[in-house]
């Protein structure tokens, strides 16, 4: 089984009281791309609204949580408004073992530089390599060296949520009438 969807992605969100981290990890096989990114988010998870919205994510991966909280509702609230589909894998897949080895392999040019980036990160290292279990990236020879791994970051990109998207139509909707009522069909 490779990727299905083009670019998925994997949250390992760490609820502390009011706050959430969110470790978050993406793969993009189109553009051969993966990425890391970590930040704090509020209770109705805006900064990932934005981070799913300026990727265009159509698939997310989140670990199973036992219980249904207000915390994990909200969350599935927030991937629901952006159209993304949900798969919860086991906790246990969440490791990040062997992820050096791993992204070693996929990665282009020296492993030192993505060494130095994933000590950066708590919780988006588990993530990546659970996704990295999921895509079965590294089934695949013809992956090896291909991969360029980034750090995402939040701050530099205009935050966009699900609801700006809708009214400024910059994307086709099923509803449209016409193809060019769209930002995205009017400049096709």
């Amino acid at each position: 089984m490779t990727c299905r969807i083009p670019l998925s992605l994997l949250l390992c969100p760490n609820f502390c009281g009011n706050e959430c981290t969110v470790g978050l990890s993406y793969v993009d096989t189109t553009k051969r791309t993966l990425g890391l990114a970590e930040f704090l988010d509020d209770s109705q998870f805006m900064n990932l609204e934005s981070a799913l919205v300026a990727l265009g994510c159509k698939e997310c991966l989140l670990p199973l949580e036992s219980g249904k909280s207000t915390e994990i509702r909200l969350l599935h609230d927030a991937l629901a408004r952006c159209n993304v589909l949900m798969t919860e894998k086991k906790k246990s897949e969440f490791k990040s073992r062997d992820l050096v080895q791993d992204l070693g392999r996929l990665g282009k040019g020296s492993i030192e530089p993505v060494r130095d980036l994933i000590s950066n990160f708590n919780y988006a290292t588990a993530a990546l390599g659970a996704l990295l279990s999921y895509t079965e990236l590294l089934a695949d020879e013809s992956n090896y060296g291909n991969y360029t791994i980034r750090q995402y970051n939040l701050d530099s990109y205009m935050r966009l949520d699900s609801a700006a998207m809708r009214a400024l139509n910059v994307l086709e909707s099923k509803t449209d009438a016409n193809r060019n009522f769209s930002l995205f069909g009017l400049m096709n």
